[in-house]
């Protein structure tokens, strides 16, 4: 199943219009960053309006980018000898509707260090209990990928109250050239609480753009992996501490929301 991004939205009636070089016509600017389109998409636009739409020309679409694009308009058939201005525009309520579709970038398949920043990703009920973290977010890291490893600082929030927690984390390039080729990230954590410390070691080994696409992973919206949580208890009154113990699970996961 392939993935995909699609986006509508329109302009205030009337609103943001500015006159051409030409008299004749006049242009407004599209905002479409709240749609995160990461490339160009392909945009679908209409005028609509309280009058006259009729007498206006197929809207053109210029400057066309993942986070915008600017619509001209002129009159085919003007109702006077007037040139179609940005107060024709205010009188008749012109607006911009559009539409926008990106299909999934087609061979994508590694994973970088962009793929993982971004946002934080909240752990799964079965993962939390075992590493005592409710969330782990990737800093961006010091110094950009290479062809060697990179990586960087985790944020990552306890499930207790009180309970301290550091991280770090390793990105592994592909280990060769291919679109089949993914790189695996590492990430290393340490939860101190009141009952001892938490030291979890989880391997990323399946970054997904989206959870209900199993076909190829794209940019990271999902974490699969596998995580080891070696807990080492606190020492007791008389100085005596338990041996530490290690569990795994073994299909650990984390959204993005």
């Amino acid at each position: 199943m392939d993935t995909h991004r699609l986006a509508s939205g329109h302009t205030l009636p009337g609103k943001g219009w500015r006159q051409g070089q030409d008299n004749g016509i006049i242009f407004i600017d599209v905002d479409t960053s709240a749609a995160g389109f990461t490339e160009v998409p392909t945009y679908n636009v209409s005028v609509g309006g309280l009058s006259l739409v009729a007498n206006l020309g197929c809207p053109g679409i210029y400057g066309a980018s993942a986070t915008g694009f600017t619509v001209g308009l002129r009159w085919v058939f003007p109702t006077n000898t007037t040139p179609l201005g940005p107060a024709d525009a205010v009188r008749n309520g012109f607006s911009v509707n559009w539409a926008a579709y990106q299909p999934t970038p087609q061979g994508k398949t590694g994973a970088g260090e962009d793929d993982y920043t971004g946002g934080p990703f909240v752990l799964d009920a079965l993962t939390s209990i075992s590493t005592r973290l409710t969330s782990l977010e990737f800093l961006p890291p010091q110094v950009p990928g290479g062809v060697g490893p990179t990586g960087g600082d985790l944020t990552v929030t306890p499930v207790n109250d009180g309970a301290t927690a550091i991280g770090t984390w390793l990105l592994m390039p592909p280990n060769g050239a291919g679109d089949n080729k993914i790189g695996v990230a590492t990430c290393v954590t340490r939860v101190t609480q009141t009952d001892g410390v938490y030291q979890t070691v989880f391997t990323v080994t399946n970054p997904r753009r989206d959870p209900t696409d199993t076909a190829r992973p794209t940019r990271v919206y999902q974490l699969v992996g596998v995580c080891q949580t070696t807990f080492t208890p606190k020492a007791s009154p008389g100085g005596e501490q338990g041996p530490s113990r290690t569990g795994a699970v073994g299909a650990y996961q984390g959204d993005r929301r």
